[in-house]
């Protein structure tokens, strides 16, 4: 029935407040399914990033530490130059 329908107005207003919550959150932590995928295996050659995730380009994760962004890809680049720093100080 046209009257237990959503308003077309209603619509524009739950995307925009989807938008904002998870805008700033995308691909911010790595992708658990896409991680366990490719857990002692090699993707096939010419394989999109994404492979072995089954959302696929839509996840919301990030697929390897070129996709990360914001606090996640400075913990990570903070931990990479610490353990560089370590091993430049053994030898």
């Amino acid at each position: 029935l046209w009257f237990m329908g959503t308003p077309s107005w209603a619509d524009s207003i739950k995307v925009d407040k989807r938008k904002r919550f998870m805008k700033p959150r995308l691909k911010t932590s790595i992708c658990l399914d896409w991680l366990r995928a490719r857990e002692g295996r090699v993707a096939p050659e010419g394989a999109p990033p994404h492979w072995g995730c089954p959302r696929g380009f839509r996840c919301e994760f990030a697929h390897g530490e070129e996709e990360l962004k914001g606090e996640m890809l400075v913990r990570l680049q903070e931990q990479q130059s610490s353990a560089a720093r370590e091993s430049q100080q053994q030898q």
